[in-house]
């Protein structure tokens, strides 16, 4: 019997060592797996999404096809992070997954609300919108009904959105998202360059004290409409202390701690191409 007890003892000694061991191995393992606090992370970029993708442009997607890409993504071992986890991981201690990817989606369709928001919460998946302000303003001003293929979220959506810990918010700026012209702040209204640059500090605190107000959040993320921008306008949005700023311009980023988080690369999303065609692109790079 005291036999029995003694072997019991010493299988129970070695589990534990062993299981002291693998806690020691795996509090050592640096965050990127990789022996080096670096990482390439690919952000995607959405816009509208509809059930008939070819009623509206070319990036229009369907619900069928964003819920292909988002499995494609988790099916190759990707987890959707927000702007600001990469923010906290570039300028602070905080961690990434082993293979992080950023989904964001423009401008602030209502027909994200209304599809995105709920496949992101069906795998609940992280993703960032990006609104225009005013558009978001006029919709919740006048109440009316809104249609999947033009309207925009409302300021109630969108803390419904932010408040499921699933959205983060994103500043396209409140009124300088001319499609007619598609140069963004280059084309801010002034007779010289000073007054062009109070006009567009103005626009974006104006989104900025709207988000607040009405969502609760401060955006740490500025993205630039149609990708315009200069060394003025981009030292504009830095000195105004957003920490990331999106581009258009397509390419994987290589993050790394004290790195940098201006001008991230993002991959525009077209319809009629297929999940893996459009994302074999990306990740074989």
């Amino acid at each position: 019997m005291k036999k029995k007890k003694k072997f019991y003892e010493n299988i129970m000694l070695v589990l534990l060592m062993g299981v002291i061991l693998l806690a020691s191995k795996r509090a050592s393992l640096p965050a990127s797996g990789g022996g080096e606090e670096k990482y390439d992370v690919p952000i995607i970029m959405y816009h509208a999404v509809m059930k008939d993708e070819g009623r509206s442009g070319k990036y229009v997607i369907t619900p069928e096809v964003l819920r292909e890409d988002i499995e494609y993504i988790l099916d190759m071992g990707y987890e959707p992070v927000f702007i600001s986890d990469i923010i906290n991981f570039v300028y602070s201690d905080s961690p990434l997954p082993q293979k992080p990817i950023v989904l964001t989606f423009d401008d602030g369709y209502y027909n994200n609300y209304l599809y995105a928001y709920p496949i992101s919460k069906e795998y609940g998946i992280k993703a960032v919108i990006s609104i225009i302000g005013k558009h978001t303003y006029l919709q919740s001003e006048s109440g009316e009904k809104q249609a999947e293929s033009y309207s925009h979220v409302s300021w109630e959506q969108l803390k419904e959105m932010s408040d499921s810990g699933l959205w983060e918010v994103g500043n396209h700026t409140y009124d300088m998202h001319n499609t007619g012209k598609k140069n963004g702040l280059l084309a801010a209204s002034g007779k010289n360059t000073e007054e062009k640059n109070k006009n567009i500090i103005s626009d974006i605190t104006k989104l900025q004290d709207l988000i607040k107000e009405n969502v609760g959040v401060t955006p740490k993320t500025f993205v630039f409409p149609f990708g315009s921008y200069d060394e003025n306008t981009n030292a504009l949005i830095r000195d105004l202390g957003f920490e990331a700023t999106l581009s258009c311009i397509e390419g994987i980023n290589e993050i790394s701690r004290g790195g940098n988080t201006e001008l991230l690369y993002r991959y525009n999303r077209p319809a009629g191409v297929s999940t893996k065609e459009f994302f074999a692109g990306i990740f074989n790079k």
